[in-house]
């Protein structure tokens, strides 16, 4: 009978809606998001007018933390804290390296971002994200064994970012990342050794100039 031939592909249609629905739901999803990103971050520009940023800081090992929600799958916003150990440059700051003298850089930054991921929570996550914060830069260094610190802070106006990340079981994702954030450094404080004892200032950075941190690594997110 075709009511009793037709019963199979009823059932296969039947069986198989549900299965849609729900990976439409997994891809669209709303949850909260922990996330963790290892790259090099690379210096441009300048830190003040005239004065190159990388002629005194390298690239710098980044460590950055992110919490969030992810909206729908599709929409994520976060807060970002990001630390990194950075280099002092050896052909402008030699003296940083002879005998027992020794320098350090590092930065750090405390943020927001939007991030934008087209696909939703599939198993291929591509995405792109903007954001922004404030960051700091500070340099120890040792010299004759005396000790002198400068900080500079500023404004990152933007960061523009991208990436792809690929889901590994059904928390989490990892995947490699491209971001280039632009800034300026507007104040700066510092430490100095004198005879009578350390001295130490702050104020307005006199010129102040755009820099830019270029960052390449991974990220991963869990998703609970």
């Amino acid at each position: 009978m075709p009511f009793l031939r037709a019963t199979p592909l009823l059932c296969a249609i039947l069986t198989l809606a549900p299965l849609g629905s729900v990976r439409g739901q997994e891809v669209d999803r709303t949850a909260f998001e922990a996330g963790a990103r290892l790259g090099v971050n690379f210096p441009f520009g300048q830190s003040s007018a005239g004065k190159s940023l990388s002629t005194n800081v390298g690239p710098a090992f980044a460590l950055s933390v992110e919490l969030g929600v992810r909206l729908l799958g599709r929409y994520e916003l976060a807060v970002v804290g990001l630390y990194a150990l950075g280099t002092v440059n050896t052909t402008t700051s030699a003296g940083c390296y002879t005998g027992s003298n020794a320098c350090t850089a590092a930065t750090g930054e405390l943020g927001l971002e939007f991030i934008y991921h087209p696909l939703g929570l599939a198993a291929v996550d591509p995405f792109v994200g903007v954001g922004g914060g404030y960051e700091w830069l500070p340099i120890w260094a040792t010299v004759s064994g005396r000790n002198y610190n400068l900080a500079l802070g500023g404004w990152n106006w933007v960061q523009v970012q991208g990436g792809v990340e690929f889901a590994v079981g059904k928390l989490v994702r990892v995947g490699p990342y491209l971001a280039l954030s632009v800034g300026e450094y507007d104040t700066v404080s510092y430490t100095v050794p004198t005879a009578s004892g350390p001295l130490s200032g702050s104020g307005a950075v006199a010129n102040p100039a755009a820099h830019l941190w270029l960052s390449v690594g991974m990220r991963a997110v869990v998703l609970p």
